[in-house]
């Protein structure tokens, strides 16, 4: 539960939290007011109940007494009910004798009206001078009990014991039932604590973090209601993340503050259900922070601490597992859907298309829905199935049934774009929308997909009204299932027209053949004799001899088959050959393709432009993208340029301090000291704040020197990095007051200065970062050579990586970032594996290190 400092208003007791329990040895009276007066004045002060029980040799009006002279409007505090003061008798032995259970009881419900009463809780007192030899081991079992529960209410508990009718082996059981003993020795109050109440507390408090662990790592929500009034008393972070909610906002909470299926009333039944049942499992729905329902499993079961009723539960959010059932149920109808289509081969292309429209309202929870087909140019589409819904509401008085792609609005964007369109808001603006006719259906959602047939649109399909979004899932299942429509159409089409063109042949302007088994020509129309010329055959001939064996395969399979494009004069024809095995010949029927060839290849030679195009614009890119290079080359020379500016400006800084504050420093420190020895002997208080003030100046020159050092490195070059750096942990360790090392495993020289002055800035600015911004303690610097690379690390605890990156929003990483490119390296922040932030410069080794390896600066620095 939690846990909340109280003021016990005994100087050396202090602040304790709720559930304390100690105890008091007196002698005299005084003794008593010395520890009690305080400790209630604070009780009232903090807006707490308080209870004193009294007994000899402090009765009721001494207790008043003594806390009215420090206790201004105590009377005021008594008549509204914030205090009572009363004997033993009235208490203790309400019932002529001492009971236990009953006090106990006593002090638990004394607790429950405090707070339903707007206190913070219960401060109380007894004294134990009534206590006879025979209430002992009862008294001192009361006190075990009260030891064991008090730590779950809102109490502060002192137990005061006459010390002069204490035994030894009485006072062993006082202390041992109490957390700590106030006892006076030579005038002086002091705390005797309880060994064995000390490895309790230990033994709980190992028990407790073993409980905190699991109930924090917990991967679902868990939160412990009080069944009296609903509030949320314990909850792990599982319980107001997953909610969206901060520690502070969701303890303020109720369960119908975010429960959206039960009311207050329904909730309140529901847990005195619980309670009575011990345990009930149900789902239910949670509205986060953000608005957002999320489906929830609640498994509770009620449980009871200290005498009162409480539910835990345990919330575990279904919300995905929902969706994926959800979308698994929906897969298994959309998929049923495409098997009964696929079923439908006897169908006519009406009842196909009927079937069709309705089952995509269903599989896609529309209210409407259309399906049309495209005419040879696409300009035009023709609607053939208008869903049920559709008819009923719509109020045009004469429904069209064409409509022009040109014209069209976002339906038409379909067929423009050759994509599927998904418009979610049909209220919102739209350059494409034309508006609806009156009496048109209402429109909120729209969903249309357009059919293709190699590369022309054939059939669009359209949904509309969804109540929720219209997703890619959709658009799936409706591609899915109007592409299997077009296929089953495409093939009773061309089976009632080769049925239609073998009824009549000698009518048909397209080519009608028959050839037996053995290549020979049965027969021909006109169409088809003018084919068999381009074959140099005729009636009653054999064909070619491909084309013999091309039929006398058909006809082994018993299957037919689409030949493409057979090219006769000026026409080209689509050849469909359709076995009759029993018969032993087959026959050809031809289809005119040719304006369908010729814009095939009006749409190859419109690719191979817009190829071209793409070409020359890709050139013009390539052009521009060689500028943009030269102006990203010309952005790196100005940043150096910068940075060497800066580095200057650095040093001359630094020089400044060196040189002109730091001799400043020296001759004021010079004249202090002169000051001070002329004070001495005048003045020897003076001359001891002379002394001071030098000491703080030459501190302080310390720093100024430090800082120099730092802004201008005077003896880094290309051999000396190792010992700048070990130089600079020294520095910053004096200057920062924390614990700064330097380690490189080898020797590492860097022949060239820049390389060196970068790596040593790269140092100086992460170091900086770790102290200003994370916070660090504890910094170890690191240099060392991994084969033909070379590493500087800077690892530092306090904040974790990238919780620093997001304090320090400055030029900081840039600038380190462009350091570590200059010297053709990179740099890494990351998280160090136990917390904290590694910041890493990986560069080219220069030199490889010699094979005799040594440990530069792996001691801690020395002053």
């Amino acid at each position: 539960m939690e846990e909340k400092v109280r003021k016990t208003g005994i100087e050396i007791v202090g602040d304790v939290s709720w559930g304390t329990h100690f105890c008091q040895f007196y002698q005299t009276r005084e003794d008593l007011i010395d520890i009690l007066v305080p400790y209630f004045r604070a009780g009232l002060k903090d807006n707490e109940f308080c209870m004193w029980v009294t007994s000899e040799p402090l009765n009721v009006e001494d207790a008043k007494k003594a806390l009215s002279q420090k206790v201004k409007g105590l009377d005021g505090y008594i008549k509204k009910g914030q205090i009572e003061i009363l004997d033993y008798s009235r208490w203790y032995k309400k019932s002529g004798h001492f009971d236990s259970d009953n006090v106990l009881q006593a002090w638990v419900e004394k607790e429950r009206k405090a707070i339903k009463k707007g206190f913070e809780g219960l401060r109380l007192t007894g004294n134990t001078f009534w206590l006879e030899d025979k209430d002992w081991k009862n008294f001192t079992d009361y006190e075990a009990v009260i030891n064991s529960v008090i730590g779950k209410y809102k109490m502060l508990a002192i137990c005061t014991y006459c010390l002069n009718k204490c035994t030894a082996s009485e006072i062993i059981d006082v202390v041992s039932n109490h957390q700590f003993a106030l006892i006076k020795r030579e005038a002086k109050w002091e705390i005797i604590e309880s060994t064995q109440y000390k490895k309790t507390v230990e033994a709980m408090q190992e028990s407790e973090e073993k409980y905190r662990a699991i109930f924090e790592q917990a991967a679902d929500s868990i939160v412990l209601i009080d069944a009296e009034n609903g509030e949320l008393v314990e909850f792990n972070e599982r319980a107001y993340e997953n909610l969206g909610y901060t520690r502070e906002e969701f303890q303020g909470l109720k369960i119908p503050d975010f429960d959206v299926t039960e009311s207050s009333e329904q909730v309140a039944k529901h847990i005195v259900k619980i309670v009575g049942k011990r345990a009930d499992a149900f789902e239910t729905k949670h509205r986060t922070k953000s608005g957002e329902i999320r489906d929830i499993l609640v498994n509770s079961r009620a449980i009871s601490i200290g005498g009162r009723d409480f539910v835990q539960s345990i919330w575990e959010d279904i919300t995905e597992r929902k969706r994926a059932e959800k979308a698994l149920k929906l897969h298994d109808v959309r998929l049923q859907a495409l098997l009964d289509l696929n079923k439908m081969i006897e169908a006519s292309e009406q009842e196909i298309l009927d079937f069709v429209r309705e089952e995509a309202v269903r599989i896609t929870k529309s209210k409407f829905a259309f399906i049309g087909f495209m005419n040879e140019d696409e300009s035009v589409q023709t609607t053939y199935a208008w869903s049920k819904e559709v008819m009923r509401q719509c109020a045009i008085v004469e429904t069209p049934r064409q409509f022009s792609v040109a014209e069209a609005g976002l339906w038409g964007e379909a067929v423009r774009q050759r994509r599927p369109i998904i418009i979610n808001d049909y209220a919102a603006p739209h350059p494409q929308k034309k508006g609806c006719p009156k009496g048109h259906v209402p429109m909120k959602r729209f969903l249309c997909v357009p059919v293709f047939d190699g590369e022309r649109i054939v059939m669009v399909a359209a949904v509309a009204n969804k109540e929720k979004d219209y997703e890619q899932s959709d658009v799936r299942a409706i591609t899915s299932m109007i592409n299997d429509t077009w296929r089953l159409i495409r093939r009773k089409r061309a089976e009632e027209q080769v049925e239609n063109m073998a009824k009549f042949p000698s009518e048909n302007p397209n080519p009608v053949l028959r050839i037996a088994k053995d290549g020979t020509v049965l027969y021909a129309n006109f169409a088809g004799s003018e084919l068999l010329k381009n074959w140099s055959c005729e009636v009653g001939a054999r064909v070619p001899e491909h084309w013999y064996l091309y039929i006398l395969r058909i006809l082994k399979s018993g299957l037919g088959e689409e030949l493409e494009t057979v090219c006769c004069k000026d026409r080209t024809f689509s050849l469909i050959i359709a076995p009759v095995v029993d018969g032993g010949y087959v026959n050809m029927y031809g289809i005119d393709v040719t304006k369908r060839k010729q814009a095939e290849e009006d749409l190859r030679k419109y690719r191979q432009h817009l190829e071209e195009l793409v070409q020359a614009r890709t050139e013009d890119l390539t052009e521009a993208n060689k500028q943009l290079l030269q102006e990203i080359k010309r952005g790196k020379q100005l940043e150096r340029t910068l940075l060497d500016v800066s580095e200057r400006e650095q040093r001359r800084i630094g020089r400044e301090l060196h040189d002109s504050i730091g001799q400043q420093f020296t001759g004021i420190a010079f004249m202090t000291k002169v000051l001070e020895q002329k004070l001495a002997t005048k003045l020897p208080e003076e001359a001891a704040n002379a002394a001071e003030i030098a000491k703080l100046i030459n501190r302080a020159m310390e720093q100024t020197r430090g800082l120099a050092k730092g802004l201008e490195p005077v003896n880094l070059d290309a051999g000396s990095l190792t010992s700048t750096l070990q130089e600079f942990a020294v520095t910053t360790e004096r200057l920062f007051g924390i614990h700064c090392i330097f380690k490189s495993y080898m020797p590492l020289p860097v022949d060239d200065a820049a390389v060196a002055m970068h790596l040593y800035r790269i140092t100086q600015e992460a170091v900086t970062n770790a102290i200003k911004h994370g916070g660090a303690k504890n910094i170890h610097i690191e240099l060392v050579h991994d084969g033909d690379k070379s590493v500087l690390r800077v690892k530092s605890d306090g904040i974790d990586f990238p919780g620093m990156q997001v304090k320090s929003k400055g030029m900081g990483l840039q600038i380190m970032n462009h350091r570590a490119e200059i010297i053709g390296g990179s740099l890494d922040i990351r998280k160090g594996d136990t917390g904290g932030t590694i910041a890493c410069c990986t560069f080219p080794s220069r030199h490889p290190p010699s094979n005799s390896e040594k440990d530069y600066g792996s001691k801690k620095n020395t002053r």
